[in-house]
């Protein structure tokens, strides 16, 4: 109980962050606006008056699958839309990763589906590992039933030197890994900058690339680090700023770096150089230059994603 009361205090106090960035772009409503789809959402979008399903879901930057804080609110289509397109595939290349560098022993978590084979009896199952142990849950759904009862009376009647085969099955496309990554550093940018990211007519392409799942987005902006970190970098001189996440790096354009710029710098990281300072990441929804007194949202009226 008491972490549900937290969860809706925390969505509360996103939302009233986000009001108020709006009241100081001139938005002077009672409104939440995702920052990806631009629907617009009063505070019944929360979920908690008169029994309505909350429409406004706490997001996860970078996603939860790996370790990523709550920070800014999205909608539930738009948040949805992401675990299945994006962020599935990023946990999964994590996953890949690790067992490819022998690290699955070493670390706790869940590692996704696997196939156990043994005495000519096959079953689809999730492995885990915990304290160092691994544990398998066969799972009941995708399994026919005579199949987990004789693969039960294998493990119960199990000796020394039984031969045990485990296949692992992934999901993980590294396009959309990318796109996830993509999706949390403008979510990022935002958090930190407020909604005058959102509604700048240099960011409108690659906003809508990630809500249109338009995954032929033309640039290359994931980067590898040979430091790990948790900061956006600036780089003022070519008006981009790197968002890292541990060891990995997104481009991500200022407010002033038009697309073709954009799209050049990406093509190749050793054209990404120049005087640098960092900060850490946003750890909620401060929008810093909605707040600065600069920025109007009242001439602008961004597109909206495809239907």
């Amino acid at each position: 109980m008491s972490q549900n009361i937290n969860k809706n205090a925390l969505k509360t106090n996103l939302f009233n962050e986000g009001q108020k960035a709006l009241d100081a772009l001139g938005i002077h409503e009672d409104i939440y606006i995702c920052p990806l789809c631009l629907d617009e959402h009063d505070r019944g979008s929360l979920g908690r008056e008169n029994g309505q399903e909350p429409q406004l879901t706490l997001e996860h930057v970078p996603p939860k699958s790996v370790d990523g804080k709550e920070i800014i609110l999205t909608c539930k289509k738009c948040n949805n839309f992401a675990g299945h397109a994006y962020d599935a595939h990023l946990a999964g290349a994590g996953r890949l990763h690790k067992r490819s560098h022998g690290t699955l022993s070493k670390s706790d978590g869940e590692y996704g589906s696997i196939k156990i084979s043994a005495a000519s009896i096959t079953v689809n199952a999730k492995i885990a590992v915990k304290n160092g142990g691994y544990h398998f849950q066969i799972i009941e759904n995708t399994n026919d039933p005579s199949k987990i009862k004789q693969f039960a009376d294998f493990m119960h009647g199990v000796k020394a030197g039984s031969e045990m085969t485990f296949t692992f099955e992934e999901r993980a496309n590294a396009k959309r890994a990318n796109f996830s990554l993509l999706r949390s550093a403008y979510l990022t940018m935002v958090a930190a900058f407020g909604y005058t990211y959102v509604f700048a007519q240099n960011i409108q392409k690659l906003r809508l690339a990630i809500v249109n799942e338009q995954l032929d987005f033309p640039t290359r902006f994931v980067y590898p680090r040979n430091e790990p970190g948790n900061k956006i970098i600036f780089i003022s001189d070519q008006k981009i700023a790197l968002v890292q996440f541990d060891r990995v790096a997104v481009v991500m354009p200022l407010l002033h770096c038009d697309e073709e710029s954009y799209q050049e710098i990406t093509r190749s990281a050793h054209k990404i150089s120049g005087q640098c300072e960092s900060i850490k990441l946003p750890q909620s929804f401060i929008a810093q230059l909605d707040h600065s007194g600069r920025y109007s949202a009242k001439f602008y009226n961004p597109p909206a994603p495809d239907p």
